[in-house]
């Protein structure tokens, strides 16, 4: 089989909001893989209670004065591709140094966690992907944890001879 790249669609997006910690507008957005999967009939989408999918701040102005990806760009309608809303990207899985997460539970003290999903824009096929992928932890000021593998992204295509994915 020859090497797929993974493919993200953008399925919804949260209302702007104003963060109170330095006055930019934010969103929340969610993007979902959208690989095939082999099947005796073909290749077909993987079902959507299936992908993996998560949610992404999108800041409409980051920290480098650009708009995020994702932020302003369209929902994905499968009618109207070409309109927009999908993109090179994976959602890639790696352990981490551990930090601190919020609960969103009043009184409630945070969580500690060692792993984290980022979204990682390129071609998961190239040779330089990895590279992406420490740039992409390093911007959200997660540290990866030594011989944390380069094997731990989404996967596009899923071969049903050899179980599932």
């Amino acid at each position: 089989m020859s090497a797929t790249t993974s493919v993200l669609i953008k399925t919804a997006q949260g209302p702007v909001i104003t963060s109170d910690k330095n006055n930019k507008n934010y969103r929340v957005v969610t993007f979902q893989e959208a690989g095939l999967v082999e099947t005796p009939w073909g290749k077909l989408p993987i079902p959507s209670s299936q992908a993996k999918s998560t949610n992404i701040v999108c800041w409409e102005e980051n920290i480098n004065g650009k708009m995020d990806t994702g932020y302003g760009d369209p929902i994905f309608d499968k009618t109207a591709p070409q309109n927009g809303g999908w993109f090179q990207a994976a959602l890639v899985a790696r352990t981490v140094e551990a930090y601190q997460i919020p609960t969103g539970v009043a009184g409630e003290a945070p969580r500690t966690v060692d792993s984290a999903t980022v979204l990682v824009y390129g071609n998961t096929a190239d040779a330089g992907f990895e590279v992406s992928v420490r740039k992409a932890f390093k911007a959200k000021k997660l540290v990866l944890k030594n011989g944390s593998s380069s094997q731990e992204h989404a996967p596009v295509v899923h071969d049903s001879t050899a179980g599932r994915a």
